[in-house]
């Protein structure tokens, strides 16, 4: 089975919505249920922090990439 391999504009808008979906949840609660406990709005934060560092891993990682397609180009 091939895995499924997005490409980086469709990774980047993927982590729009899941980081639209992640702030969401801060005090108003999501799904209809009522706001979070401070030790949730703690987890939640961490997680945003951790999608944040992936998103900038993800946007070097394709800079490298492309760094590196334009000098074997140049070649």
């Amino acid at each position: 089975m091939e895995r499924f391999k997005p490409s980086f504009k469709e990774f980047m808008e993927a982590s729009h919505v899941v980081s639209l979906f992640l702030r969401s949840m801060r005090t108003e609660g999501y799904f209809g249920k009522s706001p979070q406990l401070k030790s949730d709005l703690s987890l939640q934060f961490d997680y945003i922090r951790q999608h944040e560092s992936l998103i900038d891993f993800v946007e070097k990682c394709n800079k490298m990439n492309k760094n590196r397609d334009k000098s074997s180009k140049k070649n």
